[in-house]
């Protein structure tokens, strides 16, 4: 099984959804068990793939689509062990009247029959840190935005 040409397909497909908002989009690449962790900032656990679709959909609707723009990078990887993916990533923020944020984390996916059945996102320490001080100072400008 190619897994780094399967997360490439869902990663493009995420940025579709990303764009219109049609989240069944994704429902073919999530095992029906699927979870979904975050670690780092908030630590969250979402079991079933209609939970964890939500789950992507509220993030994306309550910060990303909030800020003016997101650029999303690869900074290493993917690695592939077994039936695990790993990749290091970066992300730009930018929001009018805020200074621009960067956060980098690590996206770790487990897929089973072809499906991904474990997404853990875990930003990094300094990352969270960034996150927390950003929110104090623009956390108004999102909420008008």
């Amino acid at each position: 099984m190619n897994l780094p040409g399967l997360f490439e397909e869902y990663a493009a497909m995420f940025e579709r959804t990303f764009d219109d908002d049609n989240w069944q989009r994704l429902e073919t690449y999530f095992h029906p068990q699927a979870v979904y962790e975050t670690h780092g900032f908030e630590d969250t656990r979402f079991e079933g793939r209609q939970a964890l679709l939500n789950a992507l959909q509220s993030n994306v609707s309550n910060f990303d689509r909030k800020c003016d723009s997101r650029k999303l990078r690869t900074v290493e990887g993917p690695v592939v062990e077994g039936n695990t993916l790993t990749r290091t990533w970066a992300c730009e923020f930018t929001l009018q009247g805020a200074e621009d944020l960067l956060l980098e984390g690590r996206e770790t996916v487990t897929y089973d029959g072809g499906k991904i059945r474990h997404l853990l996102e875990e930003i990094l320490p300094a990352s969270a840190q960034r996150l927390a001080i950003w929110l104090e100072a623009h956390a108004t400008k999102l909420s008008t935005h």
